[in-house]
């Protein structure tokens, strides 16, 4: 658990999101998936990809059929991060939440939350171990039946519990 997040809880709602989200895809937006090219942008994002923009009408309704909880995903500099604030929250209902909200998204989706572990100064680079991205694409694309996800080598911002100068 990292700053009151579990992260294992994540993992079971990104399985549960990418399992209803397979059944819904066309073929021709599974054939637009590729794992080398995901990135934290509107268009190459897992959503992006699949739809030409993760804020696309078709994106927001599958998430609204695939998700049944979204979370808020908190932006924080270091010293917020070093003080143990959370900074990424279970949020409810899609159906219950607006997309975009005045400054931007109101919530992600488990599988963006997945990809949206990244430093802040790293925008668009995703810190989530190449292997989960591998597993997530190949899973959707039904050319493997298990989704398998690991916490080895994720990104996780540095807090008071795993942080070596704090915690050693």
């Amino acid at each position: 658990m990292i700053n009151n997040f579990n992260l294992q809880d994540l993992f079971e709602r990104v399985q549960q999101e990418a399992t209803e989200l397979k059944k819904r895809l066309t073929p021709e937006e599974i054939a637009k998936l590729d794992s080398v090219n995901i990135k934290n942008t509107e268009d190459q994002c897992v959503y992006g990809q699949l739809t030409g923009n993760c804020s696309s009408e078709r994106a927001f309704d599958l998430m609204q059929d695939c998700c049944l909880k979204v979370y808020t995903v908190h932006r924080m500099d270091t010293e917020e991060r070093k003080q143990g604030k959370e900074w990424l929250t279970l949020n409810g209902s899609p159906k219950e939440k607006q997309r975009r909200g005045k400054y931007n998204y109101d919530y992600f989706s488990p599988i963006e939350s997945l990809l949206a572990l990244v430093d802040e100064e790293q925008v668009g680079t995703i810190f989530t171990p190449p292997e989960n991205i591998k597993n997530l694409i190949a899973y959707l694309k039904g050319e493997t039946e298990e989704l398998i996800l690991t916490e080895e080598g994720m990104y996780l911002p540095k807090t008071e519990d795993n942080d070596p100068l704090t915690n050693p």
